[in-house]
């Protein structure tokens, strides 16, 4: 009797686990709401974007020949 009330208990902890980390992944998934209003507040510095340099040559090809 008393491992089938631990299997029970246990498995009704997973389930909500579960369940808690669906709905947090749906709910990152939607992302933050915002509304017209709050566009103009959203002010900061601006990050230049810079490509990546070239990687289509491996770091290790060089010591290889």
């Amino acid at each position: 009797m008393p491992i089938q009330v631990a299997f029970l208990f246990y498995s009704s902890l997973m389930c909500a686990l579960a369940l808690i980390v669906r709905w947090e992944a749906i709910r990152r998934r939607k992302g933050p709401s915002l509304k017209l209003g709050h566009l103009h507040q959203i002010k900061g510095p601006h990050i230049s974007y810079t490509p990546p340099p070239d990687r289509s040559r491996r770091s290790l090809d060089a010591a290889r020949r």
